[in-house]
């Protein structure tokens, strides 16, 4: 797992020049409610795993572009790819490319889903508290620090 962040820290860090220079943000941790909680049972006739907080960890250069990891709502580690359009300084738009979702989620092999998040973040100097919604899926709160 450590090789495989140090790796997308490394792919990121080439393709937007260097860290230190691009690095705008850090997007961490993350609790949710998921609004359909009744998911049943999984593969071997055991309940799903239905998990809330997901310890994210998103680096994000001045772009928007983003790259990081969490325990997703299915207990599983994820990575991912993302791209954020700002409206404004608190309100933003991210499409995520996302790995590790269960095969019956999956858009494309080895479990890869596209994730849209709305954000609103509200600031305290470098420091803020986000509040994001998956629509139709959950709502979720984190915080984001500005370098």
């Amino acid at each position: 797992m450590l090789k495989l962040l140090s790796a997308l820290l490394l792919t990121f860090s080439l393709s937007t020049g260097t860290m230190a220079q691009s690095l705008y943000s850090i997007d961490l941790g993350l609790q949710t409610y998921h609004f359909d909680r009744d998911w049943g049972l999984d593969a071997e006739g055991n309940e799903e795993c239905k998990n809330e907080s997901h310890g994210l960890v998103v680096i994000r250069d001045d772009e928007g572009m983003g790259i990081g990891t969490y325990m997703n709502s299915h207990c599983l580690r994820s990575y991912l790819l993302t791209q954020r359009y700002r409206f404004d300084d608190k309100l933003s738009v991210d499409l995520a490319v996302v790995s590790g979702y269960p095969e019956k989620m999956e858009l494309l092999k080895g479990g890869i889903v596209v994730i849209p998040t709305i954000t609103y973040t509200e600031y305290f100097g470098k420091v803020g508290i986000s509040f994001i919604t998956v629509p139709f899926v959950l709502v979720g709160v984190g915080f984001t620090i500005k370098f």
